[in-house]
């Protein structure tokens, strides 16, 4: 259970590693770019490229609590567990009401790896939970 659980935590931390590096570098490299694929917007370059880059930074510290809580469970820390809960709940939550936003948009694809997103962190959190009987 406990090992599933990390392994999925430690996957996710690489996964929104990779995606922070790639919006700072986006955002820092190609502003243009990014403003030529967006809708019509009354944003220049510095302010989408800046917009990406913060965006970046979030996924990036997103990463280092998933890696942080991996590392706390290797050593079996309560508290790491209890902030392993916490963080695959609030992500399930999290990718749960993006799906129900995609719906509404119509983006079945979406829909669905969100909603795979949301319940492959219910199960983490779930499993994390240590509900047996204090001795």
């Amino acid at each position: 259970g406990r090992a599933m659980a990390r392994l999925t935590l430690l996957i996710g931390g690489l996964a929104f590693a990779i995606a922070g590096v790639v919006a700072v570098l986006l955002g820092a490299l190609a502003p243009e770019w990014l403003l030529a694929r967006l809708p019509a917007v009354s944003a220049g370059p510095p302010a989408v490229g800046g917009a990406t880059v913060a965006i970046g930074a979030a996924l990036l510290a997103v990463a280092v609590v998933h890696l942080s809580v991996v590392a706390g469970l290797r050593r079996d820390m309560r508290v790491a567990r209890a902030a392993g809960v916490l963080l695959g709940a609030t992500l399930a939550a999290l990718f749960a009401g993006s799906a129900a936003a995609a719906t509404v948009q119509g983006l079945p694809l979406v829909v669905t790896g969100l909603g795979l997103g949301a319940l492959v962190y219910g199960a983490t959190a779930f499993r994390l939970l240590d509900i047996r009987p204090q001795e």
